[in-house]
């Protein structure tokens, strides 16, 4: 068996799951196994397991690695970067995904999200951005303006005032925006400063 902070891993027929936070049992991921010396590596809120199946003769789905890149081409104003707490140290009031919203980007201006390919008809989604202000920011200082895509579609968003303090989630979501191949979101400052974002949400229509 590997363990994480709250979780334990080992092989179980399939890969079993042992939660530990909730003490809740045994649960499996189905259809993939671990290799013969538990090849898993838990990790800040992640499980890697490497392709361990070289050599094999046990009877058993082929094994394959998958990547995926999703690159959304940000763009970060002086002093920007990225950021990632552990929500149990974190606490973001009022978040129904705290784990979500313990991370995010600092001062993002600019983002592409490639939606749509070549040949696909435009389409219209729902756009949801989710902020919360984890460091020291007083009312007003923070201010932007949100545009999808060049539209501009909401002005001197004020998340630390919204939401009340800081460390408290906001979500500001917007309907119908047209898309013909990429979704393009920037946040223009008004304020001494731009906010940090922690999750963009999209869904077709």
């Amino acid at each position: 068996m590997v363990r994480g902070a709250f979780s334990g891993f080992f092989r179980n027929g399939f890969t079993g799951y042992y939660d530990l936070y909730s003490d809740s049992g045994v649960s499996h991921f189905a259809g993939q196994r671990m290799g013969c010396w538990v090849n898993a590596i838990p990790g800040n809120g992640l499980l890697m397991i490497p392709e361990a199946s070289a050599g094999c003769v046990y009877q058993f789905s082929i094994e394959a690695t998958v990547e995926y890149t999703f690159d959304i081409n940000p763009t970060l104003a002086s002093g920007g970067g990225y950021y990632n707490y552990n929500s149990e140290a974190v606490q973001i009031e009022n978040a129904n995904t705290p784990w979500v919203l313990s991370s995010g980007a600092r001062r993002l201006t600019r983002c592409e999200l490639t939606l749509l390919g070549e040949n696909d008809k435009p389409a219209t989604y729902a756009v949801k951005l989710h902020f919360a202000q984890i460091e020291e920011c007083g009312p007003g200082e923070a201010m932007f303006d949100i545009k999808l895509p060049g539209d501009t579609v909401a002005e001197k968003v004020d998340v630390v005032r919204e939401a009340g303090a800081t460390s408290r989630a906001i979500v500001r979501t917007f309907n119908n925006i047209a898309v013909d191949k990429n979704l393009v979101l920037e946040l223009v400052s008004q304020g001494e400063t731009l906010p940090t974002i922690s999750a963009i949400e999209v869904m077709r229509k």
